[in-house]
């Protein structure tokens, strides 16, 4: 990592203050009673007004949404393979016709990100103690191996629409995959449609292969953990409407996962008109139910594999065999060619609604892959192939924003088309619309999904130059208090002025998260600053510090640090591997 060109350094330089400077009288600084927040380093000696600086520290928690429409684009030549080099100004983008302004830009590339680099932090300790072991006595580093996930890969089963010779298929295929492709730094989870059956993110074979095992198809019922409460039967779009809520439930879940997320979705397909295909009166769409997931994955950063588990599917004339023989009853005295003649009509009719019902089946499959830059696999028998390529490190994708202009909150379908400014023979896969919102979020909102996103990202951000430290104070054996620094450079700090004061807000989040990615605790700080002239200046000059404290047992762990000026919306995350020592 070239931190160091970032200002954002693994190790203090030796310009720092000492320790000492971290840990100065709280009486520089007016704090909110019983919180410890951020520290002024400039300031010792000095006693700023009342009103300069006020702190809080909280625990970090998931939010909102916010109104943003992200856009991911696969770029592909005329083999089908993912374009690299193609730049912002390469990009058109219109919502309804109109061209968008493109707000931010970003690359997301397969390949492997270097992991960062494993830091002890400082202990408390009484002067004279001796310094405690990394590992317990007689372990080496190769016994305890430590290898931060990179990728995780979510195998969603449809077990309630899927058939169960195809789910057998399916499954022995999916132990086939997991057997021959999972890496130090990959983790597998096993989710269901009908919540029924599920393993959490895993590297562990065994655990994963007995997972798989347990499969079975689910009564539709068995979607809201028991029998329906009258003798009426569930709703036509129970099925459907339940596969949608338990994807987008699934995107919302990984998306505390630091490091590649991809979802294989195993299903057969289901239809988002109900209760017919064709929409008529009275049939309600889930389309909305479908947008919503796409939403969620992409702001969740997971890309949306769908596998077609029916494999090379044909639609016969006469119908499947398995299914009831088309009958068509003749009238007495009807000649055989009348009676042939709607014998004939009756299965093209037949023909054509199988057709129909099979198109509708795999849109959904088709448009959740397209709307978040993955992969849709059909027509093949060849399983493992399957898993192959759904299963495969994301393809190059291109990531666009953009805020809608004049957005009207109506909920009303908003048509998107991605071209590019010189036309070429690429191809182009990109979501086709978004649905506006029904209401207008506030700043604050945006704002908190900012942390959000930055929090459970794996990318580092240099948007201000930061400086961390970290320290531990251990409570007995086994458990912890871990404390982090922040020094931010006040300089690039925005300041709004307000008489003879500058106004300005820093918040520091800290997330603790384990060797399978899973997030294990967060805490938040806020520092508001009402700046008199003569104290900017010093901070200006020293520097302005947050502390955030976590609660953690012995072990490794990655710690991700986020700093936002909230007057700018600038950010900076950095990724640290910590190790607190037995």
């Amino acid at each position: 990592m070239s931190r160091a060109a970032n200002h954002c350094r693994s190790n203090p330089p030796t310009s720092f203050p000492p320790l000492a400077c971290w840990l100065m009288p709280l009486s520089a600084l007016t704090l909110l009673a019983g919180v410890g927040v951020g520290l002024v380093w400039a300031l010792q000696g000095s006693k700023p007004a009342q009103t300069e600086m006020s702190g809080n520290e909280s625990t970090f928690r998931i939010t909102a949404e916010r109104n943003l429409v992200v856009v991911r684009v696969v770029a592909r030549d005329p083999d089908g393979k993912a374009v690299t080099g193609l730049r912002k100004e390469d990009f058109r983008l219109f919502d309804n016709g109109k061209l968008q302004s493109i707000s931010t830009f970003s690359v997301e590339s397969p390949e492997a990100k270097a992991p960062p680099s494993t830091e002890r932090p400082a202990a408390h300790a009484p002067a004279g103690a001796p310094a405690q072991p990394l590992q317990p006595p007689g372990a080496t580093e190769a016994e305890h191996p430590f290898v931060m996930p990179e990728r995780f890969v979510a195998l969603f089963f449809d077990d309630i629409n899927i058939a169960f010779d195809d789910l057998v298929r399916t499954r022995d295929a999916a132990a086939r995959y997991i057997a021959t492709n999972l890496g130090p730094a990959d983790r597998i989870g096993l989710f269901t449609s009908s919540g029924v059956h599920h393993l959490d993110f895993t590297a562990d074979r065994q655990r994963l292969s007995d997972a798989l095992l347990g499969l079975r198809q689910q009564p539709m019922y068995m979607m809201g953990g028991g029998p329906p409460q009258t003798s009426s039967p569930p709703p036509s779009d129970l099925p459907q409407r339940g596969v949608l809520l338990a994807l987008h439930e699934l995107c919302r879940r990984m998306a505390t996962l630091p490091g590649q997320r991809t979802i294989i979705l195993l299903s057969p397909g289901f239809t988002t008109w109900t209760p017919t295909v064709i929409a008529g009166p009275g049939a309600v769409s889930l389309a909305h139910d479908v947008d919503l997931v796409i939403r969620r994955a992409l702001r969740a950063g997971v890309v949306i594999n769908t596998f077609d588990v029916r494999g090379l599917y044909v639609n016969l004339p006469l119908g499947d065999a398995s299914q009831p023989t088309l009958e068509v009853p003749s009238t007495p005295g009807e000649s055989t060619f009348v009676w042939q003649a709607m014998e004939q009509q009756a299965i093209q009719q037949t023909f054509l609604s199988n057709a129909i019902s099979m198109l509708a089946l795999t849109m959904v499959l088709g448009d959740l892959a397209t709307g978040t830059g993955g992969v849709y696999y059909h027509d093949s028998n060849d399983y493992d192939a399957g898993f192959r390529r759904t299963g495969g490190l994301p393809e190059t994708a291109y990531l666009l924003t953009f805020s809608p202009q004049n957005l009207k909150y109506d909920g009303s379908f908003h048509r998107l088309k991605v071209t590019l400014a010189n036309p070429s023979k690429l191809t182009l896969q990109a979501r086709m619309g978004y649905f506006a919102p029904t209401k207008s979020e506030d700043a604050e909102a945006r704002a908190k999904d900012d942390l959000e996103e930055a929090a459970f990202s794996e990318v580092e951000i240099n948007g201000m130059p930061v400086d961390v430290h970290t320290r531990f104070f251990k409570t007995d054996n086994l458990n912890a208090k871990l404390t982090v620094l922040a020094r931010v450079d006040a300089n690039s700090v925005q300041f709004l002025k307000q008489q003879d004061r500058s106004l300005g807000k820093l918040i520091l989040v800290a997330a603790l998260f384990d060797s399978d990615g899973n997030f294990l605790e967060g805490a938040q700080t806020n520092l508001d600053m009402h700046l008199l002239d003569q104290t900017l200046k010093k901070i200006q000059q020293g520097g302005v510090s947050l502390k955030a404290n976590l609660d953690a047992k012995v072990g490794r762990y990655l710690l991700r640090i986020v700093v936002r000026d909230s007057e700018s919306g600038s950010m900076s995350a950095i990724n640290r591997v910590i190790e607190i020592p037995y």
